[in-house]
């Protein structure tokens, strides 16, 4: 899993198409904080490339974590180009051939107060069994 997450940064980084599909599934989805999900592995490396062109986007793994079919990693997010740096986790899913086919992106940024729900737009909860409620309430 390492070795296909680490090729995945490498494409991403370096804008290389072909390299970043090779390690996704044709239907993989990639979820985001407050904007749409991205499916598709065509669609999931012209975005990176799009913000490595726009933005001078370069990313970092910083730690790795991973069992089974899952793995987590810590990334730093450079914005050459504005002078920003966004920093996160995303979760993986692979599939049985090793294949990326799920990218769950969580951001280290402020809490807004005006939005009361903070979740990933698109993510199916409720039928991957999250819970939707406080399932007790303080006594």
């Amino acid at each position: 899993m390492r070795e296909v997450v680490e090729r995945y940064y490498r494409g991403c980084n370096t804008k290389d198409h072909g390299l970043m599909t090779s390690c996704l599934t044709k239907d993989a989805v990639h979820y985001f904080p407050g904007r749409p999900p991205v499916r598709g592995s065509a669609s999931i490396a012209e975005l990176w490339i799009e913000l490595v062109n726009t933005q001078g986007s370069q990313w970092t793994i910083d730690h790795f974590l991973g069992s089974g079919r899952e793995a987590v990693v810590e990334w730093s997010h450079y914005r050459t180009k504005i002078g920003h740096v966004l920093r996160g986790t995303e979760w993986f899913e692979f599939d049985d051939a090793g294949k990326i086919e799920e990218i769950r992106a969580y951001y280290a940024a402020p809490r807004d107060p005006k939005v009361v729900v903070l979740e990933l737009d698109g993510f199916p909860y409720r039928r991957r069994g999250y819970l939707r409620r406080v399932p007790l309430k303080p006594e």
